[in-house]
């Protein structure tokens, strides 16, 4: 209720008072409630009502980078991007930088542009990012180079493994880039050692395992090939393995 309360009273502040001292907080206000609400196509309307009516604001930059967020989170990433550049431009402070530059990386990556998204990521590592940024960011690094084939993959995704009080989503997906580095670098041991290991309930098991007998059945392995299906089988029959 003062949620609801608070929003109307910021929408009588917009509407009645547009030159006000506060409207431009009265807007940030109320596109950041809509964020909250996972409504972002009102929190992309209420930002981008803030960035075009109120340039010269404090909180310019704020209404700015949640605008592209906003965008990000409603998987328009072109707008996204355009305006974490616009923002970029405008030689924000770190806490806007750092999430900015990282979230651009991000875009490139899913561009494919994987160099371009490596050597953003580059220029975050010289700044003063937060702890729980750096294995992030190091994760992305990982991705762009197995991509890439470049063979400090599987260094990058040891050494996010190597992170302490690692998020279990983050500890599993660097898991499944060493798994996927190591096939690719040739060396299936270490993504058949992950796979004895961590078991049919690694969230990445079937997906390693199905690139793990791509790789057998290339090198007309079948032997190991066929093994690798039988642990496809595993999960999906819910049968113990069987050699």
């Amino acid at each position: 209720n003062d949620v609801m309360k608070a929003e109307q009273n910021f929408k009588v502040t917009v509407k009645k008072y547009p030159s006000s001292a506060y409207s431009d907080y009265a807007i940030y206000s109320l596109g950041w409630i809509s964020y909250l609400k996972k409504d972002f196509d009102r929190a992309i309307k209420y930002f981008k009502q803030g960035v075009f009516s109120y340039p010269n604001s404090p909180i310019y930059h704020q209404m700015l980078f949640w605008l592209a967020e906003s965008f990000m989170q409603n998987n328009k990433t072109d707008q996204a991007y355009a305006y974490f550049l616009k923002l970029l431009s405008k030689s924000p402070g770190p806490s806007l930088k750092i999430p900015a530059l990282f979230e651009v990386a991000k875009i490139q990556f899913m561009k494919k542009d994987y160099l371009l998204s490596k050597k953003t990521l580059k220029g975050l590592k010289l700044l003063n990012v937060p702890d729980s940024l750096i294995p992030k960011i190091h994760l992305l690094v990982g991705w762009c180079d197995y991509f890439l084939k470049d063979v400090n993959a599987l260094k990058t995704f040891n050494k996010v493994l190597t992170f302490s009080k690692l998020a279990p989503a983050l500890k599993a997906e660097a898991i499944y880039g060493k798994g996927l580095s190591a096939i690719q670098q040739g060396n299936p041991e270490i993504a058949e050692n992950i796979l004895n290991t961590t078991g049919p309930q690694f969230p990445w098991f079937g997906e390693l395992t199905i690139e793990l007998a791509n790789y057998y059945f290339g090198k007309k392995d079948y032997k190991n090939a066929g093994r690798s299906c039988s642990r496809i089988f595993q999960v999906l029959r819910k049968t113990p393995y069987i050699e």
